[in-house]
């Protein structure tokens, strides 16, 4: 089963940037090849949240997700559902921690996946585009989160009012 871990460094405090980057409908900014989001359903209880969402990519492949958010720890797990292909599965975890020396946030992104027999990409080969594509898309989450804070832009699903 291959796994694929990267991390950046983005300037903001965790929890800031955790609930930005796990803001579904943002993600037509964060990601570049993103161009629709839905939320079908958010649950939030104290400390945790489910968002069950669809994302539809610039080639047009829609696809549904489920996200589990822990608030207190700073952790986001997900889990590609229908349609699954091209993988038989596929299970990110995000981890937003302090940076070291106190300032910003670092962001962990590990995707373990398998990739459907009948996808014509193999395990063998899948790993270095998957640590490419994550590559370019923390540099873009960066870059966007970072204008957002600087611009004040933090209002997110999560904030009620």
């Amino acid at each position: 089963m291959p796994r694929a871990s990267r991390s950046i460094f983005v300037n903001g405090n965790p929890e800031l940037v955790f609930k930005i980057t796990n803001d579904i409908p943002r993600w037509t900014e964060l990601y570049t090849n993103m161009s629709a989001t839905r939320v079908v359903s958010l649950e939030r209880d104290g400390r945790f949240a489910k968002i069950v969402f669809e994302l539809t990519n610039k080639e047009g492949h829609v696809w549904t997700a489920w996200r589990i958010l822990d608030f207190k720890e700073r952790i986001a797990m997900s889990r590609r559902e229908a349609p699954s292909y091209p993988y038989n599965f596929h299970h990110l975890t995000w981890r937003y921690e302090l940076a070291e020396g106190g300032k910003g946030t670092q962001l962990t992104w590990t995707d373990d996946f398998e990739m459907h027999p009948d996808s014509p990409i193999k395990n063998e080969v899948s790993l270095e585009p998957m640590l490419e594509h994550m590559g370019e898309s923390q540099a873009n989450f960066k870059k966007v989160t970072e204008e957002f804070i600087n611009n004040n832009q933090i209002k997110t699903i999560f904030d009620v009012e």
